[in-house]
């Protein structure tokens, strides 16, 4: 039937079918390599869409976060369970926040694409969503920052179609709003350090695959053209480093571009994919060697996701496909043998991965 399906409806069943057969999962490249062990595991959590490492100090964890669509897990560093929040609403991308700087977590839901936004409060309690009507188009990603440097948070909303760039208040009420197409990704930093947030978001509609960088008040700063329309923000090669733009180049190159538009490193993946690749730089060895660490879904409607590492010199040393299509990733810092983990999330689990004892000659 699906073959038929293909037949009759030709590349855009392709797309938005995904015809063919998922990959198994599986370990296909590394796995002498790596070991895996079971972090958490909670049926309540729904999928794992985060997880956030909370610090008091560099290299002090204080608190995991796990973010689900249905909940959110708050760990100790064991991976104990702390205590536990459940959700009012589905939430396709959820990030922790301290909306009210009371020292009590709160939530956002970011998006993921034609779904609404909001912000749940620190029992998940959906405060606000955005659009509060279906007659509005539908939005397709979140950031919070403080625009304009008056203490309070604002929320930059990217829509689908047309709607354009968004920045609403803390209650979710409009402030203004500028013109863009299928912002399908929106992050808020301070690119400058000048105490001023900027506003960084994709235009995959009229500009051809453009990322553009607004100062907080909307005006443009300048426009990059890296080949991809999709990002998440990396800091490579080493934690402290500026914030850089992760993509893919159709159909199957990686790339890191800094936010002048500038290459910084370009890696090969082995198979292909739609979704938005999210990654991290991650010292799995005593040695400080540096790896990169991604993972992103492949094919649009598979439940399926593509986990890398490479090596510094580029060379793919890792590769396994998971069975899940919602994922975390976070590094938990060093313990003390100096060796930093990599949590990932498939389905309802989190996983840990840390170097074996064996390969710490390994060497990047």
């Amino acid at each position: 039937m699906a073959r038929l399906v293909c037949a009759l409806f030709g590349l855009s069943c392709l797309f938005l079918f995904a015809c063919g057969q998922a990959p198994p999962a599986g370990i296909r490249v590394g796995e002498e390599l790596f070991e895996r062990n079971r972090y958490y595991d909670e049926s309540r959590l729904g999928d794992v869409k985060s997880i956030t490492v909370l610090s008091s100090e560099p290299g002090q964890v204080v608190k995991v976060v796990v973010g689900g669509s249905s909940g959110a897990a708050l760990l100790l560093p064991s991976g104990t369970l702390s205590s536990f929040v459940p959700f009012d609403v589905q939430v396709p991308n959820v990030a922790v926040l301290d909306l009210d700087k009371d020292g009590a977590l709160e939530y956002m839901n970011r998006g993921r694409g034609w779904s609404p936004v909001g912000r749940l409060d620190a029992q998940g309690r959906s405060l606000w969503h955005y659009p509060s009507s279906r007659a509005d188009r539908a939005a397709d990603a979140m950031a919070a920052g403080d625009l304009d440097v008056d203490g309070d948070l604002e929320f930059v909303v990217g829509m689908n179609g047309s709607g354009g760039l968004r920045v609403l208040d803390e209650r979710g009420i409009e402030l203004w709003r500028r013109d863009a197409a299928n912002v399908f990704n929106v992050e808020v930093l301070d690119i400058d350090k000048d105490g001023r947030p900027e506003i960084v978001h994709s235009d995959g509609g009229r500009t051809n695959g453009g990322i553009w960088i607004r100062s907080g008040t909307g005006d443009v700063i300048r426009r990059l053209n890296p080949g991809f329309v999709s990002f998440s923000l990396l800091h490579w090669p080493a934690a402290n480093s500026a914030p850089s733009l992760l993509g893919i180049v159709p159909p199957d190159r990686l790339q890191i571009v800094d936010l002048s538009g500038q290459t910084v490193a370009q890696f090969t993946l082995p198979d292909s994919g739609f979704a938005v690749a999210i990654g991290t730089q991650v010292r799995f060895g005593s040695d400080g060697n540096v790896f990169l660490a991604v993972v992103r879904t492949i094919k649009a409607t598979w439940k399926r996701s593509a986990f890398y590492v490479f090596d510094s010199d580029s060379n793919l040393i890792y590769h396994e496909i998971l069975p899940a299509s919602a994922i975390g990733l976070a590094v938990l810092p060093a313990d003390s043998s100096g060796k930093e983990a990599l949590l990932i999330g498939s389905g309802s689990t989190v996983w840990r991965y840390g170097m074996r004892t064996s390969a710490d000659s390994v060497r990047p």
